[in-house]
């Protein structure tokens, strides 16, 4: 993973108010020494599981293209009254 994959990644957690402590460039030394313990693993299953393609989780088997993260569109019910928290916060992102 390179530094602007990890930067794009940091942008999309910022998009939905994910609460971001430090800069990308602060973080990065950081994600690199934890993601060495675990990249190799995580590829390697993806591939022997035949994941479906995603950002950043290694090759495939197959030729195929990434696929973005998506986040589903909140579906709330009926029942929750207007003043609930996740309501408030819901508001403040649109």
């Amino acid at each position: 993973m390179t530094f602007e994959d990890f930067q794009a990644a940091v942008e999309l957690l910022r998009t939905v108010d994910y609460p971001i402590e430090v800069t990308a460039e602060q973080a990065w030394p950081h994600f690199r020494g934890w993601r060495v313990n675990y990249e190799r693993v995580a590829y390697a299953l993806a591939y022997a599981i035949d994941a479906p393609p995603s950002m950043w989780s290694g090759p495939r088997r197959f030729a195929s293209e990434p696929v973005m993260p998506h986040r589903p569109k909140n579906r709330t019910s009926k029942d929750v009254k207007p003043d609930d928290p996740q309501m408030i916060a819901q508001r403040k992102t649109r």
